[in-house]
């Protein structure tokens, strides 16, 4: 099994008006360091901009000093700024074929994954996605268009990274979709199915 590392948090928050906005508008500003053992640290700052109690805008844009800034423009409740989750910390997945589900993702990925008895995780920026062992064999195929999970799509930043992957993929002998044009937001993508038959795709962001 997973064992948790010890982690020391310390976190620091500032609101400063923007007196030549109107109506008034507040930046706030939170930041955390995160050291995980000895050797593994991180720096989040998470940059808000609050009105009017909703979420204007939001991105992810890396920092000068390679750590991942958090951007969005969210709401406010009197003087008091409504925090949004930052990122998205895990998804677990459970499969009937651990060995199976690590070939295909390790492919598909382009990384090994850490390994536990039972489990595998791969890191994918913020976000680490777990697969585990079930012993609760489905009794039919996934059925994506039922109430649930559609299909989980992994971000890709340039053409050439996803041409890379689709030829990863056809010399693995993983069958996909090959390259088409997302018809909603204009933008490339591929998919393909897992062992599980879960729909997956690569989407060029």
């Amino acid at each position: 099994m997973w064992r948790q590392k010890q982690v020391i948090r310390t976190e620091h928050r500032s609101c400063t008006p923007n007196v030549s906005a109107s109506p008034k508008l507040y930046s706030l500003t939170v930041s955390h360091s995160v050291q995980q053992g000895a050797k593994d640290s991180e720096n989040r700052c998470c940059c808000f901009q609050p009105f009017d109690m909703r979420v204007l805008s939001s991105q992810f844009c890396p920092s000068a000093d390679q750590s991942w800034v958090r951007e969005a423009t969210i709401s406010r409740d009197g003087d008091s700024a409504m925090i949004q989750p930052a990122f998205v910390d895990h998804v677990v997945l459970r499969v009937a074929e651990l060995d199976r589900t690590e070939r295909f993702y390790t492919t598909v990925l382009g990384q090994t994954p850490r390994r536990a008895e039972g489990s595998l995780m791969y890191q994918l920026g913020d976000t680490r996605l777990f697969f585990t062992l079930s012993d609760r064999h489905q009794q039919e195929p996934y059925d994506k268009e039922k109430v649930g999970l559609n299909h989980v799509a992994f971000g890709v930043r340039a053409p050439e990274d996803l041409q890379a992957i689709r030829a990863r993929l056809n010399s693995a002998g993983i069958s996909n979709s090959g390259i088409k044009l997302d018809h909603y937001g204009q933008k490339e993508f591929l998919w393909l199915d897992d062992p599980a038959d879960l729909r997956i795709e690569l989407h060029l962001q």
